[in-house]
């Protein structure tokens, strides 16, 4: 069983890829074992050529393996299938994706496959950069199943959103529910990874995440409809 792999949709271009390894090997990745290249059956010299020199620079600069996928991306049941089970051979215990480059339909057809997969193992991580290489964007793959939460999770998630972390006291005094209510909606809302906790000059505060954010988000738009009916 691999502990991490990087999978990455490959184009006529690496800029994306060669980045984000650069950017994994500075953040003290070091349990990546493995590089996945995924890339569309046909694609001509350009092609041809990306992958080698992803491929060279994975072994001989960072000293990792390579795996090369190629798939028929018109034909998006074989193609989900071909990256799926490649990622069931190879059992990871975190998959990194990187979407960043190539065809639309290899992009979709990959990021279902990774989803897939990561229904049993919710610890995948999908990166996308802007096309100038500016930034990039990393996010949570729940947030493609968004669980559903009640207008408790709502009001406790919208308290964090405009004030900031929160301690259970703050909320509690913020919020027409018990102390024994919240601390379980904190606890539902922390396992479906809306909220986060972290230590702060020695108190526990409670803050919201990217996932949490959409969710508030969403949340709000679905209350007011509601409130229309």
């Amino acid at each position: 069983m691999a502990r991490s792999i990087l999978v990455a949709t490959l184009g006529f271009d690496t800029k994306f890829q060669m980045k984000t390894l650069t950017k994994l090997v500075s953040e003290g990745e070091k349990t990546l074992d493995l590089v996945t290249i995924v890339r569309p059956e046909e694609g001509g010299d350009k092609a041809d050529r990306a992958e080698e020199e992803l491929s060279r620079f994975c072994k001989r600069v960072l000293g990792l393996n390579v795996r090369v996928v190629r798939t028929n991306v018109l034909d998006p049941p074989a193609a989900i299938s071909t990256i799926f089970k490649t990622l069931s051979q190879l059992n990871p215990e975190l998959v990194i994706a990187d979407l960043s480059g190539g065809m639309r339909l290899l992009i979709l057809e990959t990021l279902a496959a990774v989803l897939a997969f990561n229904r049993s193992r919710p610890t995948a991580r999908i990166i996308v950069w802007a096309e100038d290489l500016s930034g990039r964007v990393e996010l949570d793959p729940r947030l493609f199943n968004l669980p559903l939460f009640d207008e408790r999770d709502h009001k406790i998630l919208e308290v964090i959103a405009k004030e900031g972390p929160q301690t259970l006291r703050e909320l509690t005094s913020k919020l027409s529910m018990p102390r024994s209510t919240v601390h379980a909606r904190l606890t539902s809302l922390g396992e479906r990874g809306f909220v986060a906790k972290e230590k702060d000059k020695g108190s526990l505060r409670y803050h919201i995440t990217q996932l949490g954010m959409i969710a508030y988000h969403m949340g709000v738009v679905e209350v007011k409809n509601m409130s229309r009916l």
